[in-house]
């Protein structure tokens, strides 16, 4: 995931203000992702509280500013569940991220 405080940005103040960022799994019949972890970081991702928050289900973190045309980004590792039986091939395991200033 990246995040990016650019120059369009600057009319919400994204250089100064933190940002929570909420990673949610969208449930299905025959797969699904039953834990997600925050990997390694790159750029100007600091954390609020700093340090990852803990693997879990669902995710919510706090970010400090990224700066003046600050970017980072951050991986998402993902446990998922599949039902049992199913036929081999691809499967979706959907999710959603918001990043919202706070």
């Amino acid at each position: 995931m990246t995040i990016s405080c650019g120059l369009l940005n600057l009319s919400g103040l994204c250089a100064l203000r933190q940002i929570r960022v909420t990673v949610q799994p969208v449930a299905s019949s025959t797969s699904q992702i039953t834990k997600f972890t925050v990997g390694g970081v790159q750029g100007n991702i600091l954390w609020a509280i700093g340090s990852p928050p803990t693997p879990g289900p669902s995710l919510s973190f706090d970010l400090k500013p990224l700066g003046l045309l600050g970017t980072g980004s951050f991986t998402l590792g993902m446990d998922v569940w599949t039902a049992a039986g199913l036929a081999s091939g691809n499967y979706h395991f959907d999710y959603v991220v918001t990043a919202t200033f706070i």
